[in-house]
């Protein structure tokens, strides 16, 4: 029903409006919370898309968490793919987390070896 609700109003919200990071963040947040990782892709690259447009949407630590958990749910639905298709997740994975360790101050062991 939530899901029905934020697709209901996603329409009106203006395309670049803090309405619509919200609600493509909150729609990400309960398709993860469902375990459609995979259909939580679009709408966190959306609200990503609209932060990185406008600095005062987000906070660098908020940005820093969507760029690792996109590079991971790119990184896990690469593996269920094959051939080129595979190869282009892997490639959008690593281009999250290359922009991850370029956005923190001090990339945590955990983050070098995923891009490793």
């Amino acid at each position: 029903a939530s899901l029905a609700l934020i697709d209901g109003l996603l329409p009106a919200a203006g395309p670049a409006s803090f309405d619509r990071y919200v609600l493509s963040q909150i729609k990400a947040q309960i398709l993860l919370t469902q375990g459609k990782l995979v259909d939580a892709i679009a709408p966190l690259e959306a609200a990503l898309a609209l932060a990185e447009g406008n600095p005062a949407f987000f906070e660098a630590a908020a940005n820093r968490d969507q760029l690792n958990l996109l590079a991971q749910l790119h990184y896990q639905r690469a593996t269920e793919l094959k051939g080129a298709a595979q190869l282009a997740g892997y490639e959008t994975a690593l281009g999250y987390a290359r922009r991850l360790l370029a956005r923190s101050p001090q990339p945590t062991a955990e983050q070098r070896v995923f891009v490793a």
